[in-house]
């Protein structure tokens, strides 16, 4: 088994680089597994909103980046929220979702302030498949073949456990 740091160096885990102005600090970590790492360097920059808006897929994950590494209010549900799993009423396998009007990252919360995201999507994709359900029980098996010491994430729904800055928005 292995610290997140460890996961880190070893190439199993890539850490996000927010590019935070100078000053302001980063307070929160973004991990994610090499398939989104990919993803967000070869994929993202080709991607087109599906809602026509100004702003651009790419613009939208790096201005979700700033926001939830620099420590800014995450509103729940626009920003982040849990994900029932499969068959459950609660979230017991502690999967979130980072959102944006036109993506959604699937992850999990190891410790407060730490998100290792295993898939990312666009939302219209996701919802157009129907495909909700198997990427919840897809975060959840990367997790549990991840060689984390335990425990290896934060159970439950309560946003408190996993970010220190949110809010409920309408």
């Amino acid at each position: 088994m292995a610290t997140l740091s460890e996961l880190v160096q070893a190439g199993d885990l890539h850490k996000y680089d927010p590019e935070l102005p100078d000053s302001e600090l980063e307070l929160r970590t973004f991990l994610a597994f090499e398939r989104v790492a990919k993803w967000i360097t070869d994929t993202l920059p080709a991607l087109e909103s599906d809602l026509d808006r100004e702003l651009s897929p790419e613009e939208e994950f790096n201005a979700l980046m700033e926001a939830f590494c620099g420590g800014t209010v995450l509103e729940i549900p626009k920003d982040f929220h849990p994900m029932r799993p499969v068959g459950s009423g609660g979230n017991d396998q502690g999967i979130w979702e980072l959102r944006t009007l036109d993506l959604r990252i699937f992850g999990w919360f190891p410790v407060k302030d730490v998100f290792v995201a295993v898939s990312a999507r666009p939302a219209k994709q996701i919802k157009d498949q129907g495909i909700y359900p198997g990427l919840v029980l897809e975060a959840a098996g990367y997790r549990d073949r991840l060689g984390l010491d335990e425990p290896k994430f934060i159970g439950g729904a309560d946003p408190n456990a996993v970010v220190s800055n949110f809010a409920y928005s309408e």
